[in-house]
């Protein structure tokens, strides 16, 4: 799908978990669309499907489009790329929020 559309679903999935408290289940390779949906990040390996990392993510709940380009985000989307790195004997296939 393209970004504009892509971004549509990630701030409508925001606004709706902000909104109605209610949590969602996402799964994603993307290590920069887990940090913004998510409020918790679990790099999972791939057989079997075990947890081998979590990520608790400090930002605000109501975040906008342009949070991608601070230094917190950063920090953060930067941690969970070494964790990955470090792992990737362990033949890691995705991320999950």
């Amino acid at each position: 799908m393209d970004i504009t559309t892509k971004e549509e679903i990630y701030n409508l999935i925001r606004k709706a978990e902000f909104n109605t408290h209610i949590s969602f289940l996402i799964g994603t390779s993307n290590i920069t669309e887990a940090v913004f949906l998510a409020d918790k990040v679990f790099l999972m390996k791939k057989n079997p499907g075990e947890i081998i990392d979590d990520f608790e993510i400090d930002l605000p709940a109501d975040r906008r489009d342009d949070i991608i380009v601070t230094d917190s985000f950063n920090q953060i989307r930067v941690k969970i790329e070494n964790s990955f790195k470090s792992k990737e004997s362990y033949k890691v296939l995705n991320f999950s929020v």
